[in-house]
């Protein structure tokens, strides 16, 4: 690996992570929270005709709450994904570090050394 392929790793993820992540968790944070207030009308709803009015719980309303409960799931599933792919890149760059102490003392590996310790130190 040289300092070289660094780079253009960093610039790769940087581009990604902060233009299509970004832009992407943006877009969709008004969507999970519709999803969250929905399912939070639906089951404070259901909770008052249950026990103020002693109604029949509303099949329909269970539906509705399964589903939006589980559209809200799969949003912030998908947003903690990106979080547990930072964690796996975090321990990539420090196994990296390590397989560049085998290669010697070299100018270059040392400042492959400062590189890896500044992207882990900027990643938490």
């Amino acid at each position: 690996m040289t300092t070289c392929h660094l780079h253009v790793w960093k610039l790769a993820r940087d581009s990604i992570l902060h233009n299509d992540v970004k832009n992407i968790l943006d877009r969709y944070e008004n969507v999970v929270l519709a999803y969250l207030a929905v399912s939070f009308w639906l089951i404070t709803d259901s909770a008052v005709q249950i026990a103020l009015f002693n109604n029949a719980p509303n099949v329909l309303a269970g539906f509705m709450l399964l589903v939006v409960g589980g559209s809200t799931f799969l949003c912030v599933y998908q947003a903690l994904s990106v979080h547990y792919s930072q964690i796996q890149h975090i321990h990539t760059l420090k196994r990296l570090k390590q397989a560049t102490f085998f290669c010697g003392a070299e100018p270059d590996r040392e400042h492959q050394r400062r590189l890896l310790d500044n992207e882990i130190s900027l990643m938490f």
